[in-house]
This record gives structure tokens, sequence and C-alpha cells, in this order.
């Protein structure tokens, strides 16, 4: 950030009370700007949006989404979250950058029909929930999933990290305690893939999708937690069902 300076031009008047006044502005005066270089630093509201737009089926499984990006990081991402037996990959490929107002619209407009295009491939159909109550997702299959139950403790440590409250830095320093998965009925379910820019604690249950063949569940969080830097951390969970 570029260092901000400010030359007072002082007056030799011979009062000591103008001196005290002049001190007293410039303190106020630098603490104003000290306040808004903060402010400049840490507002960047870098706010996340994903978009999912299929599962195709070849020699592997690869979801197909974009991650808008506003604010400050305003750009648009293509990505693809590669499941096989052996691992998951994950490839991200950053379109357009910069993107604001009505440009973004139109970028993301077009970029959303490449759903159109890639459903031609073989893609593999999904359900969603088809009820709710107190908070459950309940579906056709006979399974129900929640967003979990809050640890007052897990918040408190996450919140007094660091000024800055990136996830990505205080779930490295908690390991698998800073994860929560979500509440789930009626059947067993395994974790492959926690997109890393999502806190997952105190979260909620944006969207889900089942796809019933391959018993993939894609589950989209929303973070509530407050933002000093107006960032977010949404995410999105991969789990594999057992019905």
């Amino acid at each position: 950030m570029r260092d901000l300076t400010l030359r007072f031009r002082s007056y030799n008047t011979g009062s000591r009370k103008n001196t005290k006044s002049k001190i007293r502005f410039a303190i106020t005066v630098t603490a104003v700007v000290l306040l808004w270089a903060q402010l400049a630093m840490t507002a960047s509201l870098c706010d996340q949006a994903y978009h999912f737009l299929t599962l195709t089926k070849e020699s592997d499984d690869i979801f197909w989404m974009l991650l808008q990006l506003g604010g400050e990081c305003s750009s648009l991402t293509i990505m693809q979250v590669i499941v096989n037996d052996t691992a998951i990959i994950v490839f991200q490929d950053e379109l357009e950058e910069g993107l604001y107002g009505d440009k973004m619209t139109e970028h993301l407009s077009l970029l959303l029909k490449l759903d159109n295009a890639l459903n031609r491939l073989n893609s593999e159909s999904f359900s969603t929930h088809t009820d709710t109550a107190e908070g459950w997702f309940i579906f056709k299959e006979g399974f129900s999933i929640a967003a979990p139950v809050t640890d007052p403790m897990k918040v408190d440590s996450f919140m007094s990290y660091s000024i800055y409250h990136v996830a990505r830095y205080w779930k490295a320093s908690v390991g698998d305690w800073g994860m929560d998965l979500p509440q789930i009925k009626d059947c067993a379910a395994e974790l492959l893939y926690a997109n890393p820019e999502g806190l997952y604690i105190d979260y909620q249950i944006d969207r889900a999708y089942f796809f019933p063949k391959s018993k993939y569940l894609l589950i989209f969080t929303r973070q509530c937690l407050g933002w000093d830097r107006g960032d977010t951390a949404h995410g999105f969970l991969i789990l594999r069902l057992t019905l």
C-alpha cells in the first residue's frame, strides 16, 4: 500500500495555546488518515458466487462450475473437479477479470450457456430436495440433510484468530477440528472434497444436488460469519452416499 505522508506548514506565532491546538489538529488528522488507510487495505469486498453447470461422466467424473467473484477480485473462473478412484484433481481457469456491472452480467450470461454444450456429453441427471422441515432438506431418495449444529468454541477460535479472519489460514492451524460436516439422516456419507476457500463451521446449506447413479451429493454452503474485509467464505462439499 502506498505510504501517505502529511506535511503541515508551521507558523511561529509565539503562542503556546496555538502550538497545542496545532498538535491536537495534527494528531486528529493523522488518526483519520490511519483509519482511512486501514479501511482501504481491508475492505476488498470479494464476495463469491458458485454456479453449478453439470456433472459429466467420461473416463472420470467431472463436476463443472463457474466461480464469480465480486468487489476488488471481480472475475469469472471455470472450475473442474475431477473424481476418480485414486484422487481428486481440481483445475481452475480464470476466464475474465476486472468485470463490473453490465459487463459482468453479459459475460456470466454467456458462460452459463456452457451447460447446454456440456450436457451434450455423457452427463448425469440430478435431483434436489423436495421438502424442508425444521431446517432439514428432504430428498425423495429417502435421506435428509441439515447444516451442522453451531459449536461456539470453534466460532470464538476463528473470530479471535486474526483481524482479517482468513478461513484458509485458520483451517490450516486447527486441522480437522475446523471441519463440521452437515448432518445427514438415513444414510452414510463419505467426504470426497471440500473446496479450500470455504469456512465449514456455523454455515448454512445454500443448495444441494444428489446424483442417483453415482450417489454423489454436492452441497453449496453459505457462510454468515462477519468479515472485516467484506470478503465471504462460501464453499462447496462433494460427498458420496451409501443408501
